[in-house]
């Protein structure tokens, strides 16, 4: 059948609204896909303590995810007409309505084993798989199909791809923005139903525009007949060499990496929230958004000088070269980090292949980003006992990180190996002389020294390897610093996080991130006094004086256990069970190499080992006198211990009489107002010690500054606790009552930026 010419305005508009649906459907699949990360990954913290490498193996499945999709479009595109792909896209898409609403669906409750990875990724499978999968294959797929259509900017669709990743961006930041703070996980799972069914919508219209377009004969079919395959045999086809595909996977690699690693960095030094979480990811998408938009080889000429750069200053950070503020800090990080994931991706972006390998061009971007999340989220927690993987995986990026178009440089191979490693090496002999003198001495000319080989490697950008070579040289002089000025006691990392046990003169520090959970002074006339947060003068220290003949043959629940400081608050008539979370901290508080609180104090002390929510629930009622709640995850309470139910729960397990005593010490959040709201929602009642001010012998003494939350019923045990003139009431607020469905720490945070945390 002969096609019809239609005219110029006419056929103009019809293109226009064609790419419009196009466009929409691939920035709702996009936002529809990132929406669901942190909004999944939230509803799973509870189950798992709140630990920030759920978020992490989050993003690990939605890669592999993205891989399965990216696959089946690529597949689907090479053995299959038009016609057959739409059929086969449109019949999945309509399959996976069958799991919506989304939920938590798990075959076995979660593993107390040192990884729950395993457990959390067949989960995310069972429950996500399906309608994620559609999502991930949806972008390479529309692309594929617009190729065909006779717009002219079907000869190169790769700018679709800016809408994809600007859909991802505007499904991350409406989550913390917009949903968290006003709606709970339940309305949220609705509204991305909604969502899910506006996309089934822009995917039929897209799918018949297509049909449509390409069967009447007017599409430009690259290399395919109007119902067929895309045939590799036509002679415009290009040939991808091998080099290349390894190429696009490393440069795919790099940057998803970093993103996990500059994650993990956050979240250690914060909390594990969705807010903090979607920062980075938001970023790496963002540097995808302008790489595939505009001109990026002019992009890259600026972009060539400015990344060794970055690396430079995050190796340098990394190492403690550099001291900055935490804030100003988290800044840099992300600041270089998106240098460097522009410089990458951009690279990406200039290398595109002609549209007839898109989806392979896809594919094996994302078998980059894959293969990056696994090294950070499963393989690195169980090879390393720190965070290794991000200064190791900078080396690499900066092996990459250079015009691939440049001439040669003529200096000879000297330049590449030989010079750097000689350099290196004078740098670690000037080391080892200044570690030698006094810390205050050397410190300076120390930190001059690196600064200095940062800038001689900063020469070499141009020669990749001899900058990769000078950068690796760098780091090793980093490690013989840390190794010779750090004393590690102990140094493991799992699921939970990196923890680490300092020594310094007489005292040991456990440090779980950067967050120190506990101090001992190890001489032997000193051993065995709460320090920290927990001394006998402090809050805790003042409920067990006030509390002393209630608790004389009481029962007493510590949820986590620390260095175990706490314990030594214990009489040999009290019966006492520690609830915590993470194996490897049990480990380290019965060591008595490391701390001698649960060894000395502690008898015949269980240690259960588990969420404490859920371990506690399975406690039999009436069973504590005291319950004290110290269940931080670096600088963090995780929320799910902090909600209605979980309060309902305490109040259970308490007998008449009894008291509540929470931690809530933090730099970030006021817990204060949540407390409080709990508390009265509980019928409880409430009183806060702010003990704040120290004294510069308590300070050189081990004592740390705290705020504690007691409550309990009235005419108990906290009537008791409120003699004491240094426990106020808490403050009435009108802080939204936290729940298993509602909560938001970014209300907390804001609060306590605000009025601080008094």
């Amino acid at each position: 059948m002969k096609a019809v010419k239609l005219p110029a305005d006419l056929k103009r508009h019809i293109d226009v609204w064609a790419t419009a649906i196009y466009a929409s459907a691939l920035f709702v699949s996009a936002a529809l896909m990132f929406l669901v990360q942190p909004m999944f990954a939230k509803a799973l913290l509870p189950l798992l303590g709140g630990a920030p490498a759920v978020w992490n193996t989050c993003v690990v499945f939605y890669e592999l995810i993205l891989l399965a999709g990216y696959w089946y479009a690529f597949v689907l595109q090479r053995r299959l007409g038009l016609n057959a792909q739409i059929g086969v896209h449109i019949a999945i898409v309509l399959a996976a309505v069958a799991f919506l609403p989304l939920r938590v669906l798990t075959p076995f409750p979660p593993p107390t084993s040192v990884t729950a990875v395993p457990w959390l990724l067949i989960t995310l499978l069972i429950s996500l798989g399906i309608p994620l999968f559609v999502l991930s294959a949806t972008s390479p797929l529309l692309q594929s199909w617009f190729a065909r259509t006779p717009d002219p900017r079907s000869r190169d669709p790769y700018f679709l791809y800016a809408s994809s990743n600007a859909g991802s961006m505007v499904g991350l930041l409406a989550y913390p923005f917009v949903l968290e703070p006003v709606i709970g996980l339940r309305a949220q799972s609705l509204i991305w139903m909604i969502g899910y069914f506006v996309l089934v919508v822009f995917l039929g219209l897209a799918g018949l525009i297509a049909f449509r377009q390409v069967r009447s004969g007017a599409g430009a079919e690259p290399a395919a007949s109007a119902a067929g395959s895309i045939d590799e045999t036509d002679a415009h086809v290009e040939t991808l060499a091998p080099a290349r595909k390894l190429r696009w996977v490393l440069l795919a690699f790099v940057p998803s990496s970093l993103m996990l690693s500059v994650t993990s960095f956050i979240s250690a030094e914060v909390a594990p929230l969705p807010l903090l979480w979607v920062v980075p990811l938001a970023l790496y998408l963002l540097t995808l958004v302008i790489a595939f938009s505009g001109d990026s080889e002019a992009r890259l000429r600026r972009l060539y000088i400015s990344a060794p750069i970055a690396v430079l200053v995050l190796i340098l950070l990394i190492g403690n070269q550099v001291n900055p503020s935490t804030a100003l800090a988290m800044l840099i990080h992300l600041i270089a980090f998106f240098i460097i994931a522009l410089t990458c991706h951009s690279m990406l972006a200039a290398d595109r292949p002609a549209r007839e390998h898109l989806t392979e061009f896809y594919l094996w971007i994302a078998i980059g980003g894959a293969l990056g999340g696994v090294l950070n989220a499963i393989v690195a927690p169980a090879v390393f006992n720190g965070v290794y993987e991000y200064p190791l995986v900078l080396v690499l990026a900066a092996f990459f990180l250079r015009n691939p178009a440049q001439p040669p440089v003529s200096r000879p191979r000297l330049w590449d190996l030989e010079l750097p490693l000689l350099l290196g090496a004078a740098l670690a002999v000037f080391l080892s002389i200044e570690l030698r003198r006094p810390q205050a001495t050397a410190g300076t000319a120390i930190e001059i020294a690196f600064v200095t080989a940062a800038f001689l490697a900063f020469v070499l950008f141009r020669r990749p390897l001899g900058f990769a070579v000078s950068v690796a040289a760098l780091l090793l002089c980093i490690v013989l610093v840390r190794a010779t000025t750090e004393f590690n006691l102990y140094a493991g990392r799992n699921f939970f996080g990196v923890k680490t046990v300092v020594a310094r003169l007489h005292y040991h520090y456990l440090v779980h991130g950067t967050t120190i959970h506990g101090i001992e002074n190890m001489q032997p006339e000193r051993r065995d006094v709460p320090l920290s947060y927990f001394t006998r003068s402090g809050p805790l220290g003042q409920i067990f004086t006030a509390l002393g003949p209630q608790l004389r043959r009481s029962s007493i629940a510590l949820v986590g256990e620390g260095a175990g400081s706490a314990v030594c608050f214990r009489t040999p008539a009290q019966n006492w069970t520690l609830y915590e979370i993470d194996p490897q901290i049990d480990l380290v508080a019965r060591d008595p190499h490391l701390f001698a609180y649960v060894g000395d104090c502690g008898g015949a002390t269980p240690t259960v080992i588990g969420d404490a929510r859920l371990s506690l629930d399975r406690a039999p009622d009436d069973t504590y006198d005291l319950m004290i709640l110290d269940a931080y995850s670096a600088d963090y309470v995780p929320v799910h211990l902090l909600t209605r139910e979980a309060m309902a729960m305490y109040k259970s397990k308490l007998r008449a009489g009894g008291v509540l005593a929470f931690h809530a010490t933090s730099i970030w959040f006021n817990l204060v107002p949540e407390l409080s709201r709990l508390a009265a929602d509980a019928g409880l009642t409430c009183y806060v010690n702010h003990d704040t001010s120290l004294l510069a012998a308590e300070a050189a003494t081990g004592k740390r500054p705290s705020i504690w939350v007691a409550m309990g019923a009235a005419g108990g045990g906290i009537d008791v606790v409120a003699r004491n003139a240094r426990w106020q009431r808490c403050p009435p607020t009108s802080f939204r009552l936290w729940t298993d469905d509602y909560s938001s720490l970014i209300t907390a945070f804001a609060i306590n930026i605000s009025i601080g945390p008094r």
